[in-house]
């Protein structure tokens, strides 16, 4: 009598688990894309609030700067383009005399690219940082990451801290000429 049990028992667990509610990959959504941090470049391995340029090191009037970016999903056979937003109310920098924007691709086949920047020297970097703050905005191709931003701290006359100073280790920087 048990046996019978455990066989009705076995069946009706067999066709009641039988669900074909699979989820799928639709290549045809939106990505989303953020910035690709290189966590192994900061002592703490976590991604800095602010990161620091200074021209202070190059001798040049303009400079190219680099920031990797990632997007999630599968590549693709065509080249697509991402947006930015400049975050006014926290962005201090100037489009046109602080920077320029430069490539905003991610090449087909890829799921990396780089935001290209063109970072300009000006007089008034030697007393006053700016900032620029970048987020993203959603296009044909790309939503952005929630909560995903890049700050960057633009300064001339003086070298900004390296990303491997261990304050805890090393003391509070300082920038002795």
């Amino acid at each position: 009598m048990t046996t019978k049990y455990l066989i009705y028992t076995g069946i009706f667990l067999l066709f009641g688990a039988c669900s074909n509610k699979a989820i799928y990959y639709n290549p045809d959504q939106k990505r989303s894309i953020y910035f690709n941090w290189d966590l192994s470049k900061y002592v703490s391995n976590v991604a800095p609030d602010t990161v620091f340029f200074s021209f202070a090191i190059y001798e040049e009037k303009e400079v190219e700067y680099r920031i990797p970016v990632k997007s999630m999903g599968m590549s693709v056979d065509e080249d697509q383009y991402f947006e930015l937003e400049v975050v006014e109310d926290s962005t201090t920098a100037e489009f046109g005399k602080h920077y320029e924007f430069g490539t905003l691709i991610i090449p087909k086949n890829e799921v990396e690219g780089v935001l290209s920047l063109k970072l300009k020297r000006t007089e008034d970097l030697m007393n006053h940082p700016v900032l620029l703050y970048l987020k993203f905005r959603e296009n044909d191709y790309f939503r952005p990451m929630e909560g995903d931003h890049y700050c960057l701290s633009i300064m001339d006359g003086k070298l900004a801290q390296p990303t491997w100073w261990a304050s805890y280790y090393l003391g509070e920087y300082n920038n002795n000429h």
